[in-house]
């Protein structure tokens, strides 16, 4: 009988360590479940603004490529134009007399 108690009081030890391993564990698995949760709904949040940002840049897109075409057509009013501006940047300055 008096070697049973020992037995008995570190079998009951073993389950309260393993009651508290648990329970930490799963507190644990709780907040890193919370956490993903949260990073999970912070991505979609992203996703979405993303997918509106795009929708907007492919609207603006699609607003401007019309005003472009006629610029990169090669015609020569276009070619007079960038050649006149080209030139008037690339032109020597006069020098300063004082």
């Amino acid at each position: 009988m008096a070697r049973s108690r020992p037995r008995r009081r570190t079998v009951e030890l073993a389950h309260a360590e393993t009651d508290e391993i648990t329970t930490r564990a799963r507190t644990a698995a709780e907040q890193h479940w919370t956490d993903a949760r949260q990073a999970a709904d912070r991505l979609r949040r992203h996703r979405k603004h993303l997918a509106e940002d795009f929708r907007a840049a492919e609207a603006l897109l699609a607003d401007i490529e019309p005003l472009l075409q006629p610029l990169s057509e090669k015609t020569p009013e276009n070619a007079l134009v960038t050649v006149e501006v080209i030139h008037q940047v690339q032109r020597p300055r006069e020098p300063i007399h004082s």
